[in-house]
């Protein structure tokens, strides 16, 4: 948990590194909006279907459903955020991961594989990062939340971290072993779990979370 707090001071306390922050948080943002967008778009006219099999007025149906996919998103938004996290963390946000290696130390890591590199890392990782974010869906809810913030944090370790590994060419799943290096692991892992099931807080922190990864990296690879 040190680690991001760590993150949290570096990334808003330094203006310097804020020009690096508002376009992944743009396309971020843009990303998870349409998936809530879309999502609603196409629940609505089953909402509406159902209510006139139940003889109900349609605007009924409508503000049920609106309110039904309110609630839903509410405990799911987290879930999405999760997979949307493991897709874009290595691409869009290495910028700044970078510039808090080179705050920090006055270097960074440059052994980047490249694009290919970079690319073939997302898509390896793609079915990891689905079947934590489904196992978080469906089981996040037991052991009073706990479940959720474990499998969360199991794939935060992973994806918050993935920048600063990508950049020693360490790619997915070298990741499995190597995030292990770090005595810090396990506290940076439910804190970044606990962050990033909470609506509206994981986006906001999410640059936070980069910069506490890319320190944890350093601590286990760089000494």
């Amino acid at each position: 948990m040190g680690y991001i707090l760590a993150g949290i001071k570096i990334v808003f306390g330094d203006r310097r590194l804020w020009p690096y922050l508002w376009r992944p948080w743009v396309l971020s943002g843009l990303l998870f909006t349409g998936v809530l967008i879309g999502g609603y778009v196409f629940w609505l006219p089953y909402a509406g279907d159902l209510a006139a099999r139940l003889g109900l007025p349609e605007w009924v149906g409508a503000s049920l459903g609106t309110l039904l996919y309110a609630l839903v998103w509410w405990f799911a938004s987290g879930v999405v955020f999760l997979f949307i996290a493991g897709i874009l963390s290595s691409l869009l946000w290495d910028e700044v991961s970078r510039q808090v290696e080179l705050r920090l130390t006055g270097r960074y890591a440059d052994r980047s594989p490249g694009c290919a590199g970079q690319g073939w890392d997302t898509l390896i990782r793609l079915p990891f990062t689905a079947s934590i974010a489904v196992a978080t869906l469906v089981l996040g809810w037991t052991c009073l939340g706990v479940t959720g913030v474990v499998l969360a944090g199991w794939l935060g370790l992973y994806d918050y971290t993935a920048c600063a590994y990508v950049r020693r060419s360490v790619l997915f799943p070298s990741q499995f072993i190597r995030a292990f290096r770090s005595p810090s692991w396990v506290g940076f892992a439910l804190g970044s779990g606990f962050i990033t099931l909470l609506p509206f807080l994981n986006v906001l922190l999410f640059p936070a979370l980069v910069a506490g990864g890319t320190i944890l990296c350093m601590e286990g690879e760089d000494g």
